[in-house]
């Protein structure tokens, strides 16, 4: 059974907006595009990206330097996904999410290391009413909860009956890793949180969750084998506990190029690592996914540099990448 995810917050998880007013002139020209559409001279991955008046805004894990440390939330604009250009950096930490609030706010999380533990990440949130910020100090997201370890990738559902948060925990190079979920009852950030458990998903991180034609979904990259995949929630919504409970649909199969070709599963050989989907039905009748992939090993002082493609869909079942390709 199936059941309504019409308790969804209007417009927070909408890639496109749903009026036709608000998309401006901004397109996908897809028969000018070439994978990789994004890439720049340092490591972008963790990919984001939401059409806000008349502009696409692409949010991004960026490695400046040789360590961690040097990474944070880029962030370029473009309105045909061809032509880009830098905007204000969010100047956080990195794997980014957007979405909106019911106050109409963007909400953008992100990991910043735990200066308590060292060698930890934390997840947080930030707000602003402008995607080129300024943004909000950083909130931070379930506390208290797994004080030595690390959580990452931290995505919200924003729904009637609360704020819903997946993460991953665990050490990068750990195979003892797991995923988290956790509610805010009252759908504040600050919460109280309520730890719920663990669903039932596959060893995955990079989680992005979207509703699909009356259902909630979540899009999370699989693990050792870098490929996105989709599950729906085999639950009523508004039992916190049903969102531990995800029925698989598909991965997503999605072409490999010279650009993508991993050779083995690894960061510096993704394959379509972070997969995030875009709802563009409304504004050119296809699907997006959005992916890092990366087959070089020791480019830019072997940082683990990668590069964002794109490929499109009418049914999220056969995926084409752009012809320029």
């Amino acid at each position: 059974m199936r059941h309504s995810s019409v308790d969804a917050v209007p417009d927070a998880h909408d890639c496109v907006p749903r009026k036709a007013a608000d998309r401006g002139d901004a397109h996908v020209a897809w028969k000018q595009l070439r994978n990789p559409i994004f890439a720049i001279d340092h490591m972008t991955k963790d990919e984001t990206i939401r059409l806000i008046d008349g502009t696409w805004h692409l949010f991004f894990s960026e490695r400046l330097g040789g360590d961690a440390e040097s990474t944070r939330t880029g962030h370029w604009v473009t309105t045909d996904l061809a032509s880009w250009r830098p905007a204000p950096p969010a100047q956080l930490w990195g794997s980014p999410d957007i979405t909106r609030a019911a106050d109409g706010a963007y909400v953008l999380t992100y990991q910043l290391p735990d200066a308590a533990n060292p060698g930890t990440d934390k997840i947080y949130a930030s707000t602003a009413s402008d995607p080129d910020g300024p943004w909000s100090d950083p909130i931070r997201l379930v506390p208290g909860l797994f004080q030595s370890e690390r959580l990452i990738d931290a995505a919200l559902a924003h729904t009637a009956h609360g704020l819903f948060v997946m993460f991953k925990r665990g050490l990068h190079d750990s195979s003892d890793q797991h995923i988290g979920v956790a509610w805010s009852p009252s759908g504040s950030l600050d919460g109280p949180w309520t730890y719920l458990g663990e669903p039932d998903l596959p060893w995955s991180e990079n989680f992005e969750f979207v509703p699909i034609n009356g259902t909630w979904n979540i899009v999370l990259t699989t693990i050792p084998i870098h490929r996105p995949a989709l599950y729906r929630l085999a639950g009523d919504p508004s039992r916190e506990k049903a969102w531990l409970r995800w029925k698989k649909v598909r991965a997503f199969d999605v072409p490999q190029e010279a650009w993508n070709r991993g050779h083995t599963p690894g960061i510096t050989h993704e394959t379509a690592n972070s997969g995030y989907l875009c709802d563009a039905r409304k504004l050119d009748g296809h699907w997006y996914v959005f992916y890092a992939g990366s087959t070089e090993l020791t480019e830019f002082d072997g940082r683990g540099h990668a590069k964002i493609g794109i490929a499109r869909s009418k049914d999220l079942q056969h995926w084409q990448v752009p012809p320029g390709t």
